[in-house]
């Protein structure tokens, strides 16, 4: 057997043993293992939640689509979530309805974060803002704070807002609009 034959031989056996090894499955389990802890604990189809305060009155409700909780990740995801954040004054009346294609709760922060066609509309209708929209919000559950960087649409009967980021407060009502700010006011004379 000449010397070039013999290295082509091993050269082909090592070739193979490669190849062998690559396609072992011995890495299989371990990434079962991995994302086997990231499956959902449970998963609900058309979730209807009410959350109420230390004294019993309704402060919001949640609507979704499904919802898949996520311990592991300590978070839960709502595929086209519905929110409904009570007045905090003694009335107790639905203040503002929000809307969006997905959103994700994160307990430890009492945070929801809301992506795609975020919409908030009030539900009072001589409220100066009768619509918000933007591509991704984050509602402070607790506080009925929400904030965003992104482009951000505000509408009322005389008004259109538009500008980059927002800051708002949903209890007392006050919104901002934080940079880029481009507002139009339709002055109506009084009859």
């Amino acid at each position: 057997m000449s010397r070039l034959t013999l290295v082509s031989v091993l050269l082909l056996i090592a070739a193979l043993l490669f190849n062998a090894l690559m396609d072992s499955d011995d890495d299989t389990p371990q990434e079962t293992e991995l994302w086997g802890s990231y499956e959902p604990d449970y998963v609900a189809n058309n979730l209807f939640n009410r959350n109420y305060d230390a004294n019993g009155q309704l402060e919001s409700t949640v609507y979704a689509e499904t919802m898949e909780s996520y311990p592991d990740l300590s978070m839960t995801i709502f595929a086209r979530p519905e929110v409904t954040l009570y007045d905090s004054n003694t009335t107790k009346k639905p203040a503002w309805h929000v809307t969006a294609s997905e959103g994700s709760h994160y307990p430890k922060t009492q945070q929801l974060q809301l992506r795609g066609n975020v919409t908030i509309k009030a539900n009072d209708q001589t409220s100066q803002i009768q619509t918000i929209s933007t591509p991704f919000l984050v509602l402070e559950i607790e506080s009925n704070q929400m904030h965003t960087d992104e482009y951000v649409t505000a509408v009322g009967p005389h008004l259109e807002m538009k500008g980059q980021g927002l800051e708002a407060d949903l209890n007392s009502e006050q919104i901002q609009v934080l940079q880029q700010v481009e507002t139009t006011y339709e002055h109506t004379p009084a009859n």
